[in-house]
């Protein structure tokens, strides 16, 4: 079995104990969240972006981003 080359999933996680329920979108290939396509996330070889609702992290192996840089 194999992934497929594109493909977007969302999970919806409850709240535990104190903590609170929290949603996560997976994008894979050339499916892309929004602020992806607009240009703003620096274009790397590899890597993953993660989206909160504060700002941005952008990392691969090497290396990290936090977004927006101002």
């Amino acid at each position: 079995e194999i992934a497929p080359a594109s493909m977007k999933a969302h999970y919806e996680y409850g709240p535990r104990g104190d903590m609170p329920g929290v949603s996560v979108t997976w994008y894979q290939g050339s499916e892309k969240p929004e602020i992806w396509k607009s240009g703003e996330i620096p274009k790397w070889n590899s890597g993953v972006l993660f989206i909160g609702d504060d700002g941005m992290v952008l990392a691969d192996y090497g290396k990290h981003l936090l977004l927006p840089e101002d």
